[in-house]
């Protein structure tokens, strides 16, 4: 096995395919990184049995020639030894597998690292890529953005970490809920197949990390146990959450007692100042009610520190004028940060009842959060 590689990008890919790569791992050579230097490509491979990412690196990019390979092979180095070293090296590199060493040269510099038998790596999952789904790269990371952080961080509930994807009719539906607060955002796709899978946040966040910059369509692929998303030379395989997703549509309150208006900008800064006076409580508690001038108060302490309160003028409301409730402050900073519309709406079904909010202008989109007691 030998080839040279353009080095920033060779340095990157490696990065990326280390960063999925366990230390602790009980599977020794899921420590390394598998490289397979083809005729026309080199593809590089990290895994931490969760997760697999592949990622590519053609001959040409842009018309520029960054890949050459002298001789096609296999092997596997540390990812511990391998990723650190690239990023300390400014030219192209030079690699030669021979006899269980790998022999990497750049400019000056020589450097061996001893290899691992690449036939002990696991082979990559098996899944038909006749049909799938494709969602643009924008639309996907909107769809993760406005929905990962509301999955659970609690292991006890392993579903609950995870996002619920649900394909129907040229429609994807995402809900992410830790029982507390739930996020659903529906996207339009390209499908006519129907289907629903669970996938862990975490793999949705590393893909959607990886994909930022580009503009391609992302296909999805999947199988009882495994999910993939490809992306131009980026390809993520997810093991998939196994058990059937609680039904949250009859969480979502059918009714409301009030719906107001407001600009989204203004209240995440107000609930962000409250936050500050709330972090002595269980739930970071902020408080929400209609003072007497029919504005809205949100207000906070902290024991007997201090506390801080504030008013803002409503744009417009409906239904009943009453409110007073108490919310965890960090679930609302967290459900405003992502919502990009200038006015929200937040619907009021009671004191104990969850709250309701979706931007003014995009009804495919809504946040649900439950009322926390202020005692």
């Amino acid at each position: 096995m030998q080839f040279i590689v353009d080095h920033e990008l060779f340095n990157k890919m490696i990065a990326e395919a280390a960063s999925v790569v366990s230390s602790k791992s009980a599977i020794p050579i899921l420590n390394g990184i598998k490289l397979i230097a083809e005729e026309n490509r080199l593809i590089i491979v990290g895994s931490n049995s969760e997760v697999v990412l592949v990622k590519e690196i053609p001959l040409l990019v842009n018309g520029r020639k960054v890949l050459d390979v002298k001789e096609i092979g296999e092997t596997v180095l540390s990812a511990k030894y391998l990723s650190p070293l690239l990023r300390k090296l400014s030219t192209d590199i030079a690699v030669d597998v021979k006899d269980g060493i790998a022999h990497i040269r750049s400019g000056e510099i020589r450097t061996r690292l001893s290899s691992m038998d690449s036939s002990e790596y696991p082979s990559l999952p098996q899944i038909s890529e006749n049909e799938g789904v494709s969602i643009g790269s924008e639309v996907f990371n909107q769809v993760v953005g406005q929905t990962v952080f509301a999955a659970s961080s609690n292991e006890s509930r392993p579903l609950l970490t995870g996002v619920n994807f649900s394909f129907s009719r040229g429609k994807l539906t995402a809900v992410a809920t830790n029982s507390h607060r739930l996020t659903l955002k529906k996207a339009e796709i390209k499908s006519i197949d129907n289907g629903e899978c669970t996938v862990p946040a975490t793999s949705l966040i590393t893909f959607s990390k990886l994909i930022r910059k580009t503009s391609s369509e992302v296909k999805l692929y999947m199988n009882e146990n495994f999910i993939i998303f490809s992306s131009e030379n980026t390809t993520l395989y997810s093991r998939l959450i196994e058990g059937q997703y609680p039904d949250v549509k009859r969480l979502i309150p059918n009714d409301s007692k009030l719906t107001i208006e407001l600009n989204t900008k203004r209240l995440y800064e107000a609930v962000d100042r409250a936050c500050l006076f709330a972090s002595d409580w269980r739930h970071n508690n902020i408080r929400l009610s209609l003072n007497d001038s029919g504005n809205l108060s949100i207000s906070s302490r902290a024991g007997e520190v201090g506390d801080i309160s504030e008013t803002q003028e409503i744009i417009n409301f409906s239904g009943e004028a009453e409110l007073d409730l108490s919310l965890d402050g960090s679930f609302l900073k967290d459900a405003l940060s992502v919502i990009d519309n200038r006015e929200i709406l937040i619907s009021f079904g009671g004191t104990m009842r969850p709250i309701i909010i979706t931007p003014k202008s995009d009804s495919s989109y809504l946040q649900l959060i439950s009322p926390v007691r202020s005692y």
